[in-house]
Parts: C-alpha cells; sequence; structure tokens
C-alpha cells in the first residue's frame, strides 16, 4: 500500500489550469478584512446563543452578512433588532425559501472584504478563529486556510476530529485537491478561511445537500496555496433536523458531486491514478449512495435504488486494491458482490454506533453535571 501511495503522488502531473479567480470588489465603500456568512432559516430557538457568540467572534475590520431565508417564526425580526445600530452586520431578508445553497450565494453578491468566512447557527466555535485563521493566510499568502473541527452532538462536550491536519502544512492546490478526492480534506464549509479573489459567483450550484462540497472544490481549483492549520477551532453539532438527514434524501446530489470532482481531477492532472478514482467512487459515491436511504429510514422502494446504484457504481471499481479504510473496505465489497446482504449488514453497523454513541454521551453529560 505504502509503495503505491507514493507511485500514485508522482504520476499526479498537474496540467497547471485553473478555474479564474473571481474579480476583484465591486462595492464601494469601506473595506473589511473578513466578511462573515450566515444564512438563517427558522431558527429562532438557537439565536441568542449564536449572536452571542458571533457577537465576541467579530473584530475591528470585521462583518457579518446574515440571511434570513424566509423564515416563518421570527427569525427575520431577531436578526434585524440584532443588527440594528451595529455597522458591522447586514441583514438580507430573502422573500422566498430557495436554500442554504441560494442564501450564500445572495449573500456573496455584495462581498468586497478580502476573506470570507461560512458559519452555521446550530454550530460553536473558538471566538479567535477569525484571528487566528486571517493571521495564517497574511503570513503565508494562502487563498484558504483549514483548521481542524469536531464533529460532536449538543449532548456532548467531547466530539471526533473530522477535518484538517495536525500538523502545520502550505500545499499547492493541486495536493489539496488529490487530497479532497482521497477524503483527507473534507467539503466543509465553517473550518475554511477563504480569500474573496477564489471564490466565483455562484459558487454553490442549487443542491438541496452537498453544495458545500462543490463550492469547497471549486474554490481549491481557483487558489494557489491552501494551508492547514493543526488547532481545532470548530465543533459541528449534529442535530435531528439537519437538511443532510431528511428521510426523503435527493440520491442526485452525489452524483452531481462526484461528476464536479472527476471533471475537477480530469482539467487538472495529465493523468489521475486508478487507485485515486476507485477510491474516489467508493466512499463519497458508491456507499453513500447505497447507505443514506438505509441511515433516513427512507421508504423501502428509495432504499433499494440507493443500493442498486452504489451497487452498480462499483461494477469496475477494483475495491480490494483502492480501500484505504477497513470499514468502507467491507462495505465496499459487500454493496459490489452481495448488494442483496447490504442493507442488513449496514443495520447492524448503524445499530451497533448509535449505542455507542449513546453511551457517550452519557457518560459526558455526567461528567459535566
Amino acid at each position: 500500500m505504502g509503495g503505491r501511495g507514493r507511485l500514485a503522488r508522482l504520476r499526479l502531473r498537474p496540467r497547471r489550469r485553473r478555474l479564474p479567480r473571481a474579480r476583484g470588489p465591486t462595492v464601494s465603500g469601506r473595506v473589511h478584512s473578513v466578511t462573515v456568512v450566515a444564512p438563517c432559516y427558522n431558527a429562532i430557538a438557537r439565536l441568542d446563543g449564536f449572536l452571542a457568540r458571533l457577537a465576541l467572534t467579530l473584530g475591528p475590520g470585521m462583518r457579518v452578512v446574515l440571511v434570513d431565508d424566509a423564515s416563518s417564526d421570527g427569525t427575520a425580526e431577531v436578526l434585524e433588532k440584532w443588527a440594528e445600530g451595529r455597522e458591522d452586520a447586514r441583514v438580507l431578508l430573502l422573500e422566498q425559501n430557495g436554500g442554504v445553497a441560494a442564501a450564500r450565494n445572495r449573500a456573496l453578491d455584495g462581498i468586497d472584504s478580502e476573506f470570507v468566512w461560512f458559519v452555521d447557527v446550530d454550530d460553536e466555535w473558538d471566538t479567535e478563529i477569525l484571528r487566528t485563521l486571517t493571521a495564517e493566510a497574511e503570513r503565508t499568502a494562502a487563498d484558504v486556510v483549514v483548521c481542524r473541527a469536531l464533529y460532536r452532538t449538543r449532548q456532548s462536550t467531547s466530539g471526533r476530529v473530522i477535518d484538517g491536519l495536525d500538523r502545520r502544512e502550505l500545499v499547492s492546490s493541486e495536493l489539496a485537491l488529490e487530497r479532497m478526492a482521497s477524503g483527507r480534506l473534507h467539503g466543509f464549509l465553517w473550518n475554511k478561511l477563504f480569500r474573496r479573489a477564489v471564490l466565483q459567483e455562484e459558487l454553490f450550484p442549487r443542491l438541496s445537500s452537498q453544495s458545500d462540497f462543490v463550492g469547497v472544490l471549486r474554490a481549491v481549483q481557483a487558489s494557489e496555496r491552501v494551508l492547514f492549520v493543526p488547532e481545532i477551532l470548530y465543533s459541528y453539532i449534529h442535530t435531528a433536523s439537519s437538511i443532510t438527514r431528511r428521510r426523503d434524501p435527493d440520491l442526485r446530489n452525489l452524483l452531481v458531486c462526484a461528476e464536479e470532482m472527476r471533471a475537477a481531477l480530469a482539467r487538472t492532472f495529465e493523468e489521475v491514478p486508478r487507485p485515486l478514482s476507485d477510491w474516489f467512487t467508493t466512499w463519497f459515491y458508491a456507499v453513500p449512495v447505497a447507505l443514506t436511504p438505509i441511515r433516513q429510514n427512507s421508504d423501502p422502494a428509495l432504499v433499494e435504488t440507493g443500493v442498486r446504484l452504489g451497487s452498480e457504481a462499483l461494477r469496475d471499481v477494483r475495491v480490494l486494491r483502492s480501500a484505504r479504510s477497513p470499514r468502507l473496505l467491507v462495505l465496499g465489497l459487500v454493496l459490489k458482490h452481495v448488494p442483496a446482504a447490504f442493507t442488513a449488514l449496514s443495520r447492524i453497523l448503524y445499530a451497533v454506533h448509535d449505542t455507542r454513541r449513546r453511551l457517550s454521551d452519557r457518560r459526558s453529560t455526567r461528567w459535566t453535571t
């Protein structure tokens, strides 16, 4: 495996063609160093904590664009009241609910700052995150700065690291793209600071989920340098209401993202190694498209469709040779060779996982009370 990994990296010969950078500032007036983009939809129950943390985060040269996506619970009124009299806050009220991708695109239209950071209302973060990441970007001239993040539930105080590196490393956009394809750099927005110049118009496709993956992918392609820093500065808080946990997931979203990644690899490299291509198909598309309806307790017909799509995607994939995870190796082999057993196996694995997480949450709660 080690030799094959080195060979794969050697064969990744970049074409040195990137997406064009976005144009410079188009809005006159005061230029801010960082703009925070925060889409909000029916978030009234979480706004107090979110806005309090946001106020502690903003500093000189920073501002926030709060986008209300046609909420019906009074979110807009709370946002407007909080922003009233603040020079560092702007509220955009959308007349129709268009989803988080449209809300983010709308916010980007009027941003003239040097850097942009996207945040979710549900989550928590270190209030020094912007100062830390902007200082790193200015020191290294990086276009994207990636810190580490935690995945946890609301009840727990601990979590697991879900993105980033445990060391400081400055890499080319080509290597960052390879890391996205291999799953070592994820498509989360909130643990990344972006230089405004690498964020194109209509950065996010109109997808019901996964639009952030495409946005990060496009930004990485337009970049020159991507910096990884080891600090853990963000916590993604898992909630049952997340759009990625819908009972009727649109499986086409994963296909759109997978095709965008394949096109990016083809544009960037003269030759994409077979192990990398096969591994991306396995971990990003085939296994998730089969697992998602099972995890969401979707209609049996949708579960069957997901398993069929995943199995078909693996038809020509060499799962055994390309797999980089024991868990995904097992799931990939079962999905490819024994798809009829995949649903039952997945439900058993999820039951074990959920039981372990509940026990962990209880221990965490007991230690903090």
